[in-house]
């Protein structure tokens, strides 16, 4: 596990920079912007570009990954053919997304949003336009960053973490009060746009990428892609169109409401995004390899340790920031146009998006498990199953509780789905246990409630101080930590402190 964890720390690291800054923009975002019209048009023309990008990126990744990895090992020859075939293939196919998503944009508006005016929908759709060609570069970026990964290669294809954000605070703070939330497009235009070109300039520079310029559908091994593909986005379209169903349901509350859940799920997903990308990132080539040689035995063991060790990093903060969350959400939001009732509202929806953090968390293992052994047909069937749960739920919710139906309905759906695909993952690889990971769970939720009550007195004497209030969140992390090692003897702890020792005394250690 040795370069798995010091890969890992890169992948985090520039995770962590890039979470950094995201709240930096996204200060500056609510600062300009507020969480009112604007904001609900800008998140509801978001809505189906960006989720075309994550459909494209996860199949992508988690079909393309896979077959290269096992195909460079058994036919040094021809990979490469089947690397170009395939990125030119998909440029060939995103194009043709791009231009239909902007000849029918203002359509796809009106049917997302049916409670939206006639402005409304002509502003969206503009934005809309705007952020269909990052999908081509996405699919580009995802697909040359498959490639890196495998060759254990991360620094390159971490820098749009940065990027990403960085531009989105120059372009608001330069052109915001000109072009509105049209600035918030441009910026995702950009960052994609450079990040593609960093990754073609390191992929020509180095000897072992040789890109051609082929084209060969027929190719046993590019076909073989699309038939995992296939499936997989079919499952997509429906699992991951939660935005969809929420922008249809949000689109008729107050104005606001498509706001506040916005900048709440951006939240719980950037945190869950630092918190677990590097882990998950570097282990899922080396999940990917134990499947291709039938070891489930090991695939499974690093499955369960990379879940434990997921757990023991986001328990405290499900437990931590849903107790003393408030604070947080005034200090990164409420200032400018983003006023205290949105902050209020903001942190309902945020307190209950935090309970499906760990669960999103384990998925993210859980659910790479099944495509390393490429069982993407099951997947596609089980996740349309909870996608329509998630519906009924939004349904019958959305009358009683208003916006704060849409995290409540996501927390129960995902923590459902975890269940679910723990189950299965088990029987599928005939596991004898789950190798603690209900009791690993445990632990660390005792610890986490724990080190929250040591918080209480010093939350009450710290009143309104922004610096007591991040200092006491420190020592709490730390409390927790103390108490998983020491009192609760948390496996995962174990593990992070033996790491922590390794890399302190030999920083170079593989």
């Amino acid at each position: 596990m040795g370069a798995i964890a010091k890969n890992s720390i890169i992948v985090t690291s520039f995770s962590a920079v890039g979470t950094a800054l995201v709240f930096v923009s996204n200060m500056v975002i609510a600062y300009k912007f507020g969480a009112g019209r604007a904001m609900d048009v800008y998140f509801a023309a978001t809505t189906v570009p960006l989720l075309i990008i994550t459909i494209l990126s996860m199949t992508l990744n988690l079909t393309f990954i896979p077959v290269f990895t096992a195909y460079e090992k058994t036919n040094e020859k021809d990979r490469w053919e089947v690397v170009s075939s395939f990125i030119n293939s998909n440029l060939i196919l995103t194009t043709i997304i791009c231009i239909s998503g902007v000849i029918f944009s203002r359509s796809i508006i009106s049917i997302i949003t049916p409670g939206f005016n006639q402005a409304k929908i002509e502003e969206a759709s503009l934005i809309m336009a705007i952020l269909f060609p990052v999908i081509i570069f996405s699919a580009i970026n995802e697909l040359l960053a498959g490639v890196y990964y495998a060759h254990n290669r991360f620094i390159t294809p971490s820098l749009n973490k940065i990027l990403n954000p960085l531009l989105t605070i120059l372009f608001v703070l330069m052109l915001g009060s000109r072009l509105n939330t049209k600035t918030l497009a441009l910026a995702m235009l950009s960052s994609f746009s450079i990040q593609t070109a960093f990754l073609i300039m390191g992929f020509l520079r180095h000897r072992d990428f040789n890109y051609t310029l082929s084209l060969d559908f027929r190719h046993p091994e590019v076909i073989k892609i699309f038939k995992l593909m296939a499936p997989l986005i079919a499952a997509m379209v429906i699992t991951k169109a939660i935005p969809l169903t929420d922008r249809f349901f949000l689109s008729r509350l107050q104005e606001g409401s498509i706001s506040y859940t916005g900048y709440a799920y951006r939240l719980t997903l950037r945190m869950i995004d630092v918190m677990s990308t590097g882990l998950v990132t570097v282990l899922f080539p080396a999940m990917s390899i134990h499947a291709a040689s039938l070891d489930y035995t090991r695939l499974y063991f690093y499955m369960m340790k990379g879940v434990k060790m997921l757990f023991f990093i986001v328990i405290p903060f499900t437990v931590i920031f849903f107790i003393y969350g408030k604070p947080a959400i005034k200090f990164l939001f409420e200032r400018g146009q983003f006023t205290p009732h949105d902050s209020e509202a903001t942190f309902k929806a945020f307190s209950i998006y935090l309970f499906s953090m760990p669960a999103i968390a384990g998925m993210a293992i859980l659910s790479k498990g099944f495509y390393a052994i490429q069982k993407n047909r099951l997947v596609a069937v089980i996740s349309v199953l909870v996608m329509a749960f998630y519906v009924v739920l939004c349904f019958f919710t959305v009358r009683v509780f208003a916006f704060l139906a849409i995290p409540f309905s996501h927390a129960v759906t995902f923590n459902l789905s975890i269940l679910v695909f723990g189950l299965l993952i088990r029987r599928l690889l005939a596991a004898r246990s789950s190798h603690g990971v209900a009791k690993e769970l445990a632990k660390n939720t005792v610890s986490a409630f724990a080190a929250a009550g040591c918080m209480f007195p010093m939350m009450r004497i710290a009143g309104h101080s922004l610096m007591a209030y991040f200092l006491i969140c420190l020592l709490g992390f730390f409390i927790y930590f103390i108490l998983s090692r020491k009192v609760f003897h948390a496996e995962a702890s174990d593990i992070f402190w033996e790491h922590i020792l390794k890399y302190k005394n030999n920083p170079t250690v593989q």
